[in-house]
């Protein structure tokens, strides 16, 4: 460890040890604090609620067409119509009630990171190791040659703005609206961007990790919050530029993706250190945590129930693991079960908005739908 001095705000110089013993010690202040104001514990109101009988959860549609592994996958707004995209460079626009596809618009980069269906079915975001996020038009088909066009197949779409300045990858992408979009990155940063005049509107540092996961509260778009490799999650609101408000701490190793619950008061993470866990940001503390009964599995993408009950999570043991959060009293009390199907990875996985289904995509170059 270095010796070398840094000055504090007081004006006094404190070693590299110093500051990392004070912020140990500051950690552990928060922790104790928290703990203090812990009332009660989750397992001792389960009682309460009777156990869910016969969940008849299982795959429903295979979605063939992608030949690479599909990285990403999202729900539009009216819980019909998913995009899905792939590593061989393609978006597809898919129709989950028939299982057939309705777009195909091929990509600048075939290294894709992430893509976001918009709510009301008309654009579709994209990126990855280009550092920039491609907004395609639906509504505007092309089918000439060249990026964002299919000719003699299924109708393209039109791409209607590149949103460049991110300095690394993009990791993640979420809409709020038509008109913004929130863009998470390798470089540690959070951007919000302004798609009718492509410009970028703020920028989050707080993370210092890739960021890899973002989730916007619903009932208010305004705030949303983030998973990092460093192995926390932020909460953010865009009327506060530049200011995390708040913190959760508790996995031990890269968080993977958070989902907000409906209520929009709790929200689910999940991470390679093989847990889910429950964070609730009224009161800044995590309400429970969730794993399988072996404790094999690493959990790469999470979604909820519309009701908030059930936790979906899938994983690298090519499985979705579901558990019904007020339905035992340990995590594998919880546990309901798994749903299986594919041949890889999970990577990817979408709650439809009315709560009837769910998609999942997978490194096994497939799409499943779930309900």
């Amino acid at each position: 460890m270095t010796d070398q001095k840094t000055k504090t705000d007081d004006g006094e110089e404190s070693t590299e040890e110093e500051l990392l013993e004070e912020l140990e010690n500051l950690r552990t202040k928060i922790a104790k604090a928290q703990a203090a104001a812990r009332d009660a514990e989750l397992s001792t109101y389960v009682q309460q609620f009777a156990p869910i009988q016969g969940l008849r959860l299982k795959g429903r549609k295979i979605l063939k067409g992608h030949i690479a592994k599909v990285v990403a996958v999202d729900f539009a707004g009216d819980s019909k119509h998913a995009v899905s995209a792939s590593l061989d460079g393609k978006l597809m626009i898919w129709d989950t009630w028939s299982g057939n596809k309705v777009r195909i618009i091929p990509v600048r980069t075939t290294w894709i990171m992430g893509a976001a269906f918009e709510s009301s079915g008309r654009f579709v975001a994209v990126g990855g190791m280009d550092n920039m996020c491609t907004i395609y038009d639906l509504d505007k088909k092309w089918t000439g040659s060249g990026a964002g066009s299919e000719g003699g197949g299924v109708l393209g779409a039109a791409l209607v703005r590149e949103l460049a300045g991110l300095q690394g990858y993009l990791s993640c992408c979420v809409f709020v609206h038509q008109d913004r979009i929130i863009v998470g990155s390798a470089d540690t940063k959070i951007y919000v961007f302004d798609i009718p005049n492509g410009r970028k509107l703020q920028e989050y540092t707080a993370h210092d990790a890739d960021v890899i996961g973002i989730s916007v509260q619903p009932g208010d778009t305004n705030v949303f919050v983030t998973a990092s490799m460093d192995k926390t999650c932020k909460l953010f609101d865009l009327r506060q530029p530049d200011q995390c408000r708040q913190n959760f701490a508790g996995h031990e190793l890269d968080v993977n993706d958070v989902s907000f619950q409906n209520n929009g008061h709790m929200f689910t993470s999940c991470s390679e250190d093989k847990s889910c866990r429950l964070f609730d940001i009224r009161s800044d503390i995590e309400v429970a945590s969730f794993w399988e009964p072996a404790k094999q599995a690493a959990f790469t993408c999470v979604a909820n129930s519309k009701s908030g009950r059930l936790l979906l999570a899938g994983a690298d043991d090519d499985t979705v693991h579901i558990w019904d959060i007020v339905g035992g009293s340990t995590p594998e009390e919880s546990h309901l079960g798994n749903l299986w199907g594919h041949d890889g990875r999970i990577s990817s996985m979408s709650m439809a908005p009315n709560g009837m289904a769910a998609v999942t995509a997978s490194w096994d170059s497939s799409v499943r739908i779930w309900a």
